[in-house]
């Protein structure tokens, strides 16, 4: 019989053994889905694993289907929310049950190609990585191959600046640097990066992702990125604020959504916006920097690429960049003026 436990929001770990993956795969009514997405994570080519599913009191069939898999495979750990929590708390009470070395995150819509676990676990032990995602392939409604930066400073880089840095559903997370760090149930949409952000204030967690196709990304219109997407303007500026205001209190919430509106939805720098905006850009320049940075990719040439290609560019912005780089990308920031004139 597989093993099951129902949990209000916490339980004890319930495998006596100590194994090197934990996989925690949340699941709300995902019938449809799961079959493919479980499978996937047993044919793996690595086998040193457990599975620990948490099913969010799903209306459908999705706990038969979890069972029928565990009857077959003792590596499998159900556990049964006694009501609908939110995927912030199925992972949390998932990962107090884990009992891997290292975590993998997976989405129950979602597939593992069969190297996935060995090609990751390499990878970070080679590179001394903390978090590690990959390129994934999105299929369904949508295809195409999602790419992601590969070093550290670019995905912190990014992390500040809401730029594409690691996908979730790609994740594995050396143990040791996760503990004490939970998802947070408040967001429905966006704890993800409220997590990065999180590990990421810690200087000496390394960040990277493998320029490889790991994960086949499942789009579907039910699916909570898509239903929970109106909510992302209001969280990511929120979780943002929270993190780095506890860390720097002259950091307001008025300067995050200015820093949100010009990166995210094209909003034209004013004249009066440039020195306090330029004051927040050091800042974050700052929080993102480890003692490696300069040496990988060296600030001006980030900001060059951040003011060529996502800002709504016209002589202010222009004005921002030369005073970012004291005058040294002069030329750059010539082009970068030219280039407002003609889009």
């Amino acid at each position: 019989m597989p093993t099951v436990r129902t949990a209000p929001l916490t339980v004890t770990p319930l495998s006596p053994y100590i194994c090197k993956i934990s996989i925690i795969l949340p699941v709300y009514n995902a019938e449809q889905y799961l079959p493919e997405s479980i499978q996937s994570l047993l044919n793996q080519s690595f086998s040193d694993f457990e599975i620990v599913i948490v099913n969010d009191k799903s209306t459908d069939s999705s706990i038969d289907i979890a069972q029928k898999y565990a009857c077959v495979d003792n590596r499998i750990l159900i556990i049964e929310h006694i009501k609908n929590f939110g995927v912030s708390q199925a992972r949390n009470t998932a990962l107090s049950a884990a009992s891997g070395e290292y975590l993998v995150f997976m989405d129950a819509d979602d597939i593992s190609a069969p190297e996935r676990l060995q090609t990751q676990l390499d990878h970070m032990q080679q590179n001394d990585l903390d978090v590690c995602g990959s390129y994934m392939q999105a299929f369904g409604a949508k295809s195409r191959a999602l790419h992601y930066p590969l070093h550290d400073i670019e995905i912190r880089r990014n992390l500040y600046f809401y730029g594409r840095t690691i996908a979730t559903p790609s994740v594995m997370i050396k143990r040791n640097s996760f503990k004490g760090i939970l998802f947070n149930p408040r967001y429905s949409f966006g704890e993800d990066y409220d997590l990065w952000i999180n590990i990421a204030l810690n200087k000496a967690a390394r960040f990277g992702n493998i320029p490889k196709i790991l994960v086949h990304y499942r789009k579907h219109e039910n699916q909570a990125s898509c239903q929970l997407k109106s909510m992302n303007h209001t969280n990511m500026i929120d979780i943002l604020h929270r993190h780095l205001e506890s860390a720097d209190q002259s950091i307001t919430k008025k300067m995050i959504e200015l820093h949100y509106s010009l990166l995210k939805e094209k909003h034209r720098l004013s004249s009066s916006e440039i020195q306090p905006y330029k004051v927040l850009l050091n800042k974050l320049a700052s929080f993102s920097e480890t003692s490696k940075s300069s040496s990988e990719v060296p600030l001006t040439s980030f900001y060059y690429t951040l003011f060529n290609k996502r800002f709504n560019n016209n002589l202010n912005s222009w004005k921002l960049y030369n005073q970012l780089t004291d005058g040294r990308e002069y030329l750059k920031s010539i082009f970068i003026l030219l280039k407002s004139f003609y889009t």
